[in-house]
């Protein structure tokens, strides 16, 4: 199965333009920015987000959960309990997002 086909890339391609100007536009806006925070980083994960058919409501969620599974290791290590309760309901979050898209997908099938 070829999942990258000509079609998906030119209609991803127009995605990730506009993606882009509206972070550009925003950090233009604002005068200043932190160009990793507000532009590089957000811009890949939305990218898949869009591929995965990922509302963009859910993108924090899904971000956020991410980003607490990186540092949950060494919240366990130093024994951060505030930390690891606040990424669990961080994951607990995103696995309610992703049951209520597998719902929805499964209606839709």
């Amino acid at each position: 199965m070829n999942a990258f086909t000509p079609q998906l890339i030119a209609g991803v391609r127009l995605s990730i333009q506009q993606r882009a100007d509206r972070l550009l536009d925003e950090m233009e806006r604002k005068g200043t920015c932190d160009f990793v925070s507000e532009f590089a980083y957000p811009l890949p994960s939305a990218v898949f987000f869009d591929l995965l058919g990922l509302p963009s409501e859910y993108h924090g969620t899904i971000r956020e959960s991410s980003q607490g599974s990186g540092i949950f290791p060494s919240s366990v290590y130093r024994r951060d309990f505030n930390a690891m309760e606040e990424i669990a309901k961080q994951l607990t979050a995103a696995e309610d997002v992703l049951q209520r898209l597998i719902r929805e997908r499964r209606r839709e099938a």
